[in-house]
């Protein structure tokens, strides 16, 4: 996908800009007829009602507590989802539940523990966004119970977090970085998140790994380095922040690998429906937590408030929209290689071929 870099002092107020946009009417119906759709009136209000009302329900949780910020967020999320979906499709979309529910078991020690069963794959808001947002051919429906847990694993903003808190046993997405020489670029992935046999465990479950990319070697560094086949390409997501990653597939799931968006869309139903709907296990939580747990919810409550509505303007665009003054950057290594280290690249090149 095409990369827009943005340069903004603040990334939230610009990204709503844009997406507000599609609360006009005449912009809806200019986009529809763009892309040749029908045009009618109960469409265009519904658009615009619904990112409307997601600006509110975004706007509000910033001032909100934990008790309820999760469930604004589903709310405004669900509504800009459903906007979005019925501007790219050209139909207003028929959702009758959420497509989810929640698996609560008195045994559990965590939040994270909690389970989640999809359901509906014909109504369902979950499954009526991954069909209608993206090309996936899969189904979250008869994919087994899921856990809270699996989902955070899911979001490379918070994995050091995650690993700290749970450790590396849920962890699907692997953090990379592209690193540019004199006469080739890879992708470069540090050992100290996760262990080369976590790394290979997941690497094989990555869409198309096999076909874009070359066996990982180790490096004199130790470090491990990701080149590109001959006719491979470099496909991998990127965070709001610009860091690549490759999200990996959960083999109890059928080594489904959903879009970003979807991982903040079931964690926030999954916050939401706690706090809305079992007070009794999410207020003691919020109030008496020991475990640091707490902290890991507040902060991905507030990067979803920053980066769902960033996915969403991708979806309408096709492009990654990057805002920010601080841009996670490259590594550009053409002046960090000396003679010496070159030398001794080779030498240890020779060695192991004997």
């Amino acid at each position: 996908m095409e990369i827009k870099y943005i340069y903004s002092e603040n990334p939230e107020r610009d990204i709503w800009e844009n997406l507000l946009k599609f609360t006009y009417t005449e912009n809806i119906k200019k986009f529809l007829k763009k892309r040749e759709f029908e045009v009618n009136d109960e469409l265009v209000e519904t658009i615009s009602g619904s990112v409307s009302q997601a600006y509110e329900y975004f706007l509000i949780s910033k001032n909100a507590s934990l008790q309820v910020s999760p469930l604004l967020l589903y709310y405004g999320t669900s509504n800009l989802l459903y906007g979005i979906s019925c501007l790219l499709t050209g139909e207003l979309l028929e959702i009758n539940n959420h497509g989810m529910r929640l698996i609560i078991s008195p045994n559990n020690k965590e939040i994270a523990e909690t389970g989640i069963k999809f359901q509906d794959g014909k109504t369902g808001g979950v499954s009526v966004y991954l069909e209608s947002l993206s090309s996936l051919d899969k189904t979250l429906v008869n994919t087994g119970e899921w856990t809270v847990k699996e989902i955070l694993g899911s979001i490379v903003e918070t994995i050091d977090d995650f690993t700290n808190l749970y450790g590396v046993k849920n962890v699907q997405v692997i953090p990379i970085t592209k690193v540019h020489l004199e006469n080739e670029e890879h992708f470069r992935i540090n050992l100290d998140i996760l262990s080369q046999e976590k790394i290979h465990e997941l690497l094989p479950t990555v869409p198309n790994f096999s076909k874009n990319y070359m066996k990982p070697q180790i490096n004199y560094k130790e470090q491990m380095i990701l080149r590109k086949k001959i006719n491979g390409n470099y496909d991998h997501q990127m965070s709001y922040t610009g860091q690549k990653f490759f999200s990996a597939g959960y083999e109890n799931h059928n080594n489904i690998v959903l879009p970003y968006y979807l991982y903040f869309f079931i964690m926030l139903y999954s916050f939401g429906t706690l706090c809305r709907y079992h007070p009794e296990i999410w207020n003691p939580f919020i109030q008496r937590d020991t475990t640091g747990e707490k902290n890991l919810v507040e902060k991905i409550i507030r990067i979803s408030r920053r980066q769902i509505p960033n996915l969403i303007l991708n979806l309408i665009f096709g492009k990654e929209h990057l805002y920010d003054n601080n841009m996670y950057k490259d590594i550009d290594a053409k002046t960090y290689i000396s003679k010496e280290e070159i030398e001794k690249i080779i030498r240890k090149e020779l060695n192991q071929r004997g």
